[in-house]
């Protein structure tokens, strides 16, 4: 899927790569070696070196060396020449690796850079991977309000949401706080650029293609905050666009009768890429449906159409397919749940007393899609 995705973009529009002085110092090796799989992929990314820290000539020389030991014939452009985004698409053309250098750290004017190349994915990285505490499940910077985490770090930040709540209750290190200023310094250029729907992500070199081809990753996803749309029926949508954006996240056909039936609320991300719909239900409202199309997964989306959707309801239930890969995830943000053969139930906000009625009216729903073809 990211293959045909970033395939499909110009040279050098996938990715911008910009690695810290120790980076280069202690992995300048490993990146020249990760680059040239990209190549053999079909894959060219934009490598800019000094834009965040200093990088010295010594560092320099040794990026260039493992890039030319690679085969990977890097150009050196001044990054500070308006003249260089021409001389970068002369190189990808001829098949070149050019390297955007910045005689000092300036990230406005690599913002800017990057507000050029309108790339769709800006990976910093640095030794230390991810930002905010390693080895947890994560954290929860207010009530109710949990930020997943992993190995590297948290998976995802929302600056729009999180950003505040994360400084303020001292989650992050000084150094985490001024790399989190500086992607939003980025994705804010970007997104006066006309890309809102590029993201940053902060990674360790050792994890930089997990990072570019896996929904999860090792590192931290920053981004803006998906622009959400609230409805109270499906007339205010456009309802080819949300049938295929439900098609295409459930792999089948969204039956007709669907969107025949009553609806409370729909929660819809503003280029129809994610969708919560919240219907009547035994006394509480029913999740019908929580969908985020394929290529999205991994922007952190979901987590911010949960949010939008919990704020307003406190007390619902939902079903799932037994065999449905994001079980694992529901299971963390329900306060109860029944597994059945067919269908496990979730739910929050209900009492005791109320769950078995609300499991029995889940199960007994009908079937919202065609069956499967073969």
């Amino acid at each position: 899927m990211y293959l045909r995705l970033f395939r499909g973009l110009p040279r050098g529009r996938f990715a911008l790569v910009a690695p810290s002085g120790p980076v280069l110092r202690e992995s300048g090796g490993t990146l020249a070696e990760q680059l040239a799989f990209l190549r053999t992929l079909g894959l060219f990314v934009s490598l800019v070196v000094g834009g965040t820290d200093a990088v010295g000539p010594q560092e320099l020389g040794w990026l260039f060396e493992s890039l030319e030991d690679a085969e990977l014939s890097p150009q050196r452009l001044d990054a500070s020449l308006p003249s260089c985004l021409e001389q970068a698409e002369r190189l990808f053309e001829a098949e070149r690796l050019p390297v955007f250098v910045f005689d000092r750290p300036d990230p406005s004017q690599l913002a800017q850079l990057a507000s050029e190349l309108r790339p769709r994915k800006v990976v910093f990285l640095r030794s230390q991977g991810g930002l905010g505490p390693h080895g947890t499940s994560g954290v929860e910077i207010s009530p109710g309000h949990f930020l997943l985490g992993h190995e590297s770090g948290l998976a995802v930040i929302n600056l729009r949401s999180d950003q505040k709540r994360l400084i303020a209750g001292g989650y992050l290190p000084p150094d985490d706080v001024q790399w989190l200023s500086r992607s939003r310094q980025m994705l804010e250029a970007l997104a006066d650029g006309g890309s809102p729907s590029t993201t940053v992500s902060i990674a360790s070199p050792l994890s930089f293609l997990r990072e570019l081809f896996t929904v999860r990753g090792e590192g931290t996803l920053v981004k803006l905050g998906a622009a959400l749309l609230t409805h109270d029926s499906y007339e205010e949508t456009d309802r080819s666009r949300l049938s295929r954006l439900l098609s295409e996240s459930f792999g089948r056909a969204v039956k007709p009768s669907f969107f025949a039936r009553p609806i409370l609320r729909v929660y819809l991300e503003r280029e129809y890429r994610g969708v919560a719909l919240m219907e009547p239900g035994h006394s509480v409202p029913f999740l019908s449906k929580f969908a985020v199309l394929p290529v999205a997964r991994g922007e952190g989306l979901g987590q911010d159409l949960w949010w939008a959707l919990t704020r307003e309801h406190t007390a619902f239930y939902w079903r799932s397919r037994a065999d449905n890969p994001i079980n694992g995830w529901y299971t963390t943000v329900c306060d109860g749940m029944h597994r059945g053969p067919e269908w496990h139930v979730y739910w929050r906000g209900i009492g005791s007393g109320d769950v078995p009625r609300l499991v029995s009216d889940a199960i007994a729903r009908p079937a919202d899609f065609e069956p499967r073809s073969g």
